[in-house]
């Protein structure tokens, strides 16, 4: 399939926003006559990384001439190809953000009200992941050890601040 025709198919079938934001992607990654398989246009566009990482630029446009945002863009594609939204690469970004708030971190905050704000927040997040149907039926080792470390991170820091 040529990248053209994806893209129109996306145009008839997704709003404006949505579109425009799939063919900026794509257009970085592709020639517009390129001939791929729909299969790896789909993991393309659909791995939250990626997405964010190409859209990142168009962000100004996302946001203050469509009043959208990346997420909600995210959602529509992902619902337009039957893709759970709530998936491998968007759980692996949360738990990125997560990583960076180390117990030394968490610690290190002066005020008493923003360490417990953001052990509460660090706390909502981790058990969102684990209540996913995605976390549940997880066969991937490495990411779940990196789950059981942030939980065991977190469990440190109450422990030391009391909470």
């Amino acid at each position: 399939m040529k990248i053209i025709e994806f893209l129109d198919n996306i145009q008839q079938n997704c709003s404006h926003i949505t579109s425009l934001s799939i063919t900026h992607i794509l257009y970085k990654l592709y020639d517009k006559e390129d001939d791929i398989d729909e299969r790896i246009l789909i993991d393309k566009i659909t791995n939250y990384q990626t997405f964010t990482t190409y859209l990142n630029d168009y962000a100004q446009v996302i946001y203050k001439q469509y009043e959208s945002s990346i997420e909600i863009i995210y959602k529509e594609i992902c619902d337009y190809f039957h893709i759970e939204s709530i998936n491998k690469s968007t759980i692996e970004k949360t738990i990125k953000k997560l990583e960076n708030q180390t117990p030394a971190f968490i610690m290190s905050l002066e005020d008493k009200d923003i360490q417990i704000q953001v052990i509460n927040n660090f706390t909502d997040k981790l058990n969102n992941i684990k209540q996913l149907k995605f976390y549940q039926t997880l066969t991937d080792i490495p990411l779940k050890n990196r789950i059981d470390k942030l939980q065991s991170n977190i469990d440190l820091v109450k422990k030391a601040l009391q909470c």
